[in-house]
């Protein structure tokens, strides 16, 4: 039973502002079914598979715990120069999280994790990141941002081991924490904690404990192993977190256990930050540490018994040959041998006569041509819950098989109120030459803007009169 003082309506009231720093990560789901192996391999062939689904991960899944318990969340850290950048700063914005504090760093990717899965069974996991160390330019870019947040109530850094959480970044930050009596909480990484030195708390599991103490812990001996913990790297507490056990609060001198409050077990996956998170938002309210505890065993119970991740739905993002990262290649190659490419985009529900010649016209202007083609929920926004007639994939399919396309990307809104124009996907990709059809000034297109930002130009072309997917979709119901 989760107190009154802990509710979201409460905790929205008091609004508190707690930061998350840390490595942020992209979770990347394909679920399918397995009938046969491949006959070059004895290897599972994947087939059937849904839609590919992406969360927010590590430091960005932290954020979104703490957004929905009701309190103010500001996400810090690092994406890469790339689609997959922009992805996660839009999961975070969807889910109430301030991005202000996120750098894009053109010299590492956006840490992605996909899983291909069987059902519930995991069959692969394929890891495309840098774990190398931040920049000293990006590490003061990050604490700048940091110092810059006003009334901030905690400071949660979430340390995946993937370069972002440096010791002279850490330690920087726990510094300045410390001259404004602002609580750090720590999620740690790897056996050597000295960059952790000074923290308010740091929340191991056993095993974290385990590896940083160089011993096997028993009920006999973990409270003793981690005030030695504490003494040595001066922390002013351990959160450890005992699976079925439930979690000890240890300082040097006392200790408050908190049984679990776990009945069936879905997942275990996420506990761990449902801890720091919700602890975050008690010490930021001020709370006695033996409510916080209590707040976080309710909360981090509520997620295992449920078994579905706190944030939002899962968001269909675009297939990777589509993707924004892999088309910039392609595209910067052409450039680099001398060919003029050109970008337009469009719903093309249904393919017409006015679709072909206007999309015929624009590829005499360049030598490649790049469609961006609206997804599924971009249509559905933009005509309608009946819209699309034809689906994402097989509207692409047909575009493909035009002589004038070079080259099909997805874009647009997953959600209303959001941008649905193609502005982003060209800010990444920079075409020459942006061709729209229609009796607009470029005054009009808010796309103008991205593509005049990098030195490209924009055409405006003439439509064929009386072509129009409406049109064919009227004529063709039956009165």
């Amino acid at each position: 039973m989760i107190s009154a003082d802990f509710t979201p309506d409460m905790i929205k009231k008091h609004a508190p502002a707690i930061l998350v720093l840390g490595d942020i990560m992209l979770d990347q789901y394909v679920t399918g079914e397995v009938h046969r192996l491949a006959p070059e391999a004895d290897v599972p062939i994947l087939s059937h598979t849904t839609p590919r689904t992406t969360n927010l991960g590590g430091a960005g899944f932290v954020a979104q715990i703490v957004a929905k318990l009701g309190a103010t969340a500001y996400l810090c850290g690092v994406v890469g120069a790339d689609a997959y950048g922009i992805v996660a700063k839009e999961i975070a914005r969807s889910d109430s999280i301030n991005v202000d504090g996120i750098i894009s760093d053109g010299t590492r990717p956006t840490t992605i994790k996909t899983r291909f899965q069987k059902g519930r069974d995991l069959l692969l996991r394929i890891d495309d990141e840098s774990t190398s160390a931040l920049s000293m330019k990006i590490e003061h870019a990050i604490q700048e941002k940091i110092y810059a947040v006003a009334n901030l109530a905690a400071i949660i850094i979430s340390d995946y081991g993937k370069g972002v959480i440096t010791e002279s970044l850490c330690q920087n930050i726990i510094r300045f924490a410390q001259s404004k009596n602002i609580p750090v909480l720590i999620d740690p990484k790897g056996k050597d904690w000295t960059k952790y030195k000074g923290a308010t708390t740091v929340t191991p599991n056993i095993k974290e404990l385990n590896d940083v103490c160089g011993e096997t812990l028993t009920a006999d001996n973990f409270l003793s192993s981690a005030r030695d913990i504490i003494t040595k790297h001066q922390l002013g507490s351990v959160l450890l977190t005992r699976s079925e056990n439930g979690m000890d609060y240890i300082t040097a001198n006392d200790q408050i256990h908190a049984p679990t409050m776990v009945k069936s077990v879905v997942t275990v996956v996420g506990a761990g930050d449902h801890v720091i998170a919700a602890m975050a938002v008690g010490l930021s309210l001020q709370k006695p540490i033996a409510e916080c505890l209590t707040y976080a065993s309710a909360i981090t119970a509520q997620h295992i018994e449920q078994g579905t991740p706190d944030s939002s739905d899962n968001i269909t993002i675009f297939e990777p040959q589509t993707e924004w990262a892999s088309a910039r290649k392609q595209i910067a190659e052409w450039q680099r041998l001398g060919l003029k490419v050109g970008f337009t985009n469009g719903c093309f529900d249904i393919l017409h006569a006015g679709h072909v010649m206007y999309l015929n016209q624009a590829k005499q202007f360049c030598d490649r041509l790049v469609l961006g083609l609206n997804s599924d929920a971009s249509v559905k926004i933009l005509k309608g819950p009946s819209r699309p007639i034809n689906n994402e994939q097989d509207r692409k399919d047909v575009m493909m098989g035009l002589k004038s396309i070079d080259h099909v990307v997805f874009f647009g809104a997953a959600a209303e109120g959001e941008d649905n124009t193609p502005s982003d996907v060209i800010a990444q990709l920079k075409p020459d030459i942006f061709f729209k059809g229609g009796d607009y000034t470029i005054d009009q297109l808010p796309e103008a803007k991205a593509v005049l930002s990098y030195g490209g130009e924009v055409k405006i072309l003439g439509l064929l009169d009386g072509r129009s997917t409406t049109n064919i979709i009227s004529k063709s119901k039956i009165s």
